[in-house]
């Protein structure tokens, strides 16, 4: 971070000083720039550039007047636009909504977009000498974090539950926010936060005091398990030409996870509002119930997985006195929910998750319910539903037994991770692994045909999962090792190809190392063997790895 930190330094030295120094001259190399900085701060200055610039009254970082250096103030937020800034901004849906989308495409988008106004409302700020909370470029996003427990209070930061899945969409917020300029930056990223992070905010114990119970028997901590996340380096950041527009990003925050009968659209004609509950009341012939959950937040668990108050009541009364017309519950949370009832109740017609969403919602699930053009419900669970508390581990104790999908252990979810629903059906076929046997360090190559056989388009979300036969040490039941969200007019179809790389088969034994046997791909629009489900088929096929067990780093 102290390296960082001189980065930003330079951003802001020396405009106006009659005297030049070399860290201060745009053609020297970056290295070479910093020890030049480095070494004309004096110890106390150093101190107080590393301790002071972050919230509120800690901000901003002082000024170096001798060498030309302005306040600064690191603390930006931008997981979900610059809202926290002075000022409008676009607000896009929270982290973990923008990953039922599984659209690394989408991410970048919505990155590139946040860090345009970043920049924009950055330079107006220091226009005007105004240096407070927000208005800097160091933005303390992405999360790389997984969603280790379904009663923490910040799930809705993170990407979801699953390493592979958090490192891909994380990846493209870091490339998206900032930017392809090969020297300059749009906005700096700041990935987050240190290992052992995803414990109790306030229950049962407050985070500021809790004793952690870490295990190392399952290769899994809270910061995702298996291999680094994200592997990008954050690049120096420069000014960049004043931007005042930004490109608005269309988002897909729903999924459906429920209807009574096959999956279609509602009807009706309605006028786009733009709040919630005001689209819903517009449905003709449908009557409308909106539930949530309390403001799970940082500092803030939730207790159970139950509606909060008397909304199950509420959620029962709407359902009764809607007698003969379907019942649309939205559902506007992060963590998961038991809506057990709803979703046996032949009186809910459907469950659609919006988790926290942004501020087109009500346009946007108006037209999923309505079906209209472009509009199919596409989005997928970033993280599992337990079926009852039976299934929710205590929060404090960090072995991933009994974890996310991969160590769920033997009981059903209400809902598992990467399942929603469509208007329309996919059909899998042609799946073709090449070779079949393949020496230890190579990649493995996937083709598979998904063929839309619905009557509406749509768009399939593919799923590549591996299975380890019998490894030498605990791996998870299977893992997501591949995924692409990809559109399919109806009647035809689309061969996709994949790549398993070597290192998605690696495992830990107190290295990272490869082990030759028997694996298993599962590919298709969700995870294998799953009660709840969509309605296609999961394909499957084995392939052998040859030679001796050997160190990942040696190939």
């Amino acid at each position: 971070m102290c390296w960082l930190g001189a980065m930003t330094l330079l951003l802001w030295a020396g405009l106006g000083l009659a005297q030049d120094y070399p860290f201060r001259d745009p053609t020297l190399p970056w290295e070479q720039r910093l020890d030049d900085l480095i070494g004309r701060l004096t110890l106390g200055e150093l101190v107080l550039q590393m301790a002071r610039g972050g919230a509120k009254y800690n901000g901003p970082a002082p000024p170096i007047e001798r060498l030309g250096i302005k306040p600064y103030n690191w603390n930006t937020e931008c997981l979900r636009g610059d809202g926290e800034a002075p000022g409008w901004a676009t607000a896009f849906p929270q982290a973990l909504g923008l990953a039922a989308s599984f659209s690394p495409e989408l991410i970048h988008r919505v990155a590139n977009a946040t860090a345009t106004e970043v920049r924009a409302k950055h330079n107006y700020f220091m226009s005007t000498g105004n240096y407070g909370d927000h208005t800097g470029l160091s933005c303390f996003s992405p999360v790389l974090n997984i969603m280790r427990h379904p009663l923490w209070g910040r799930n809705q930061e993170t990407y979801g539950e699953d390493p592979f899945l958090s490192a891909e969409l994380a990846v493209a917020f870091v490339q998206g926010l900032q930017g392809d300029h090969p020297r300059y930056v749009k906005a700096s990223a700041g990935c987050k936060h240190f290992s052992v992070h995803g414990g109790p905010e306030n229950v049962p114990v407050s985070r500021l005091s809790f004793d952690a119970k870490v295990s190392v028997t399952l290769p899994g901590d809270a910061q995702g398990g298996e291999g680094p996340l994200a592997q990008e380096s954050v690049p120096a950041g420069g000014p960049l030409p004043h931007s005042t527009g930004h490109k608005r990003c269309p988002t897909d925050p729903t999924g459906l996870l429920h209807t009574s009968n096959r999956p279609t659209p509602a009807t009706g004609h309605v006028q786009y509002p733009r709040v919630p509950k005001a689209g819903a009341s517009q449905l003709t012939g449908a009557g409308s119930s909106c539930s949530g959950t309390d403001l799970e937040t940082e500092e803030n668990d939730r207790r159970d997985l139950s509606l909060p108050g008397r909304q199950q009541e509420l959620l029962q009364d709407a359902v009764a006195w809607a007698t003969g017309h379907p019942v649309i519950l939205l559902l506007f949370n992060a963590g998961p929910l038991d809506v057990g009832w709803a979703q046996a109740h032949h009186g809910v017609g459907a469950i659609l998750a919006c988790f926290f969403p942004a501020q087109a919602t009500g346009i946007a699930i108006i037209k999923v319910l309505l079906g209209e053009e472009g509009a199919s419900p596409a989005g997928r669970l970033p993280a599992t539903w337990p079926a009852g508390m039976d299934q929710v581990p205590a929060m404090e104790n960090y072995t991933m037994e009994g974890r996310t999908y991969r160590y769920y252990g033997p009981w059903a979810p209400l809902y598992p991770f990467g399942y929603g629903l469509s208007y329309t059906t996919f059909l899998y076929r042609d799946l073709v692994l090449s070779p079949t046997a393949l020496p230890l360090c190579a990649n493995l190559s996937v083709s598979v045909v998904v063929e839309n056989t619905g009557q509406r388009d749509g768009e399939e979300v593919v799923q590549l999962y591996l299975r380890w036969a019998q490894p030498s040490v605990p791996v998870p039941r299977w893992q997501l090792v591949g995924f692409r969200r990809v559109p399919i007019a109806a009647g035809r179809a689309a061969k996709l190809l994949f790549l398993v790389t070597y290192g998605q088969r690696a495992i830990w034994a107190e290295q990272w190392q490869l082990e030759p046997g028997a694996f298993t791909l599962f590919v298709g629009g969700q995870q294998p063997g799953q009660e709840t489900r969509a309605n296609s088929e999961v394909l499957q096929a084995e392939f052998t790895v040859t030679g001796t067990t050997q160190p990942l780093s040696r190939c």
